[in-house]
């Protein structure tokens, strides 16, 4: 499995987890740039995390909020605390 790189995106508000069906990681994060229209809502990949030999989670942010009813493979992320 491959990173996708070291960036402050993880800090940013809008944060998600899209599950996605792929042979690779690669596969994964072609996967989730064809489940997007940047045009529409701008999106960008930070890790890619693997869950069997076949289901991969991408994680990404997204500039606007996404509704994650209407997109059940989208998961958000939220923040813990430390106590």
């Amino acid at each position: 499995m491959s990173v996708i790189g070291f960036t402050d995106h993880p800090t940013r508000e809008n944060r998600y987890e899209i599950i996605v069906t792929a042979e690779s990681d690669v596969d994964a994060v072609v996967a989730f740039n064809e489940s997007f229209d940047d045009d529409e809502n701008y999106t960008e990949a930070y890790d890619v995390h693997q869950y069997d030999s076949e289901t991969f989670g991408v994680f990404f942010w997204s500039e606007d909020p996404i509704d994650t009813d209407e997109e059940p493979l989208v998961l958000p992320i939220e923040e813990v605390e430390d106590e």
